[in-house]
């Protein structure tokens, strides 16, 4: 799941977007997000929670390839 998150066409390898992780969805029932012309839906975009959860998936995979511990905010880090 990682390997297929990490690349195209879900991570943005375009440098001028905003975001990094693709095809999100933010809040479809209100219209936030950005349908293309021609589409159904949304597609292409990216949104601060995705982003967040991406960074921590390879925080955890970047730890856990070293031996380390991944952080904790709900008890002591074991060092």
């Amino acid at each position: 799941m990682a390997r297929t998150l990490l690349g195209a066409p879900y991570l943005s390898e375009d440098l001028g977007h905003q975001g990094l992780l693709l095809h999100a969805v933010y809040h479809r029932p209100n219209g936030w997000d950005f349908v293309p012309p021609g589409r159904p839906g949304p597609c292409g975009e990216a949104c601060q929670w995705g982003d967040y959860h991406l960074r921590e998936l390879a925080l955890l995979i970047q730890r856990l390839a070293r031996g380390e511990r991944y952080y904790t905010y709900f008890g002591p880090d074991g060092s």
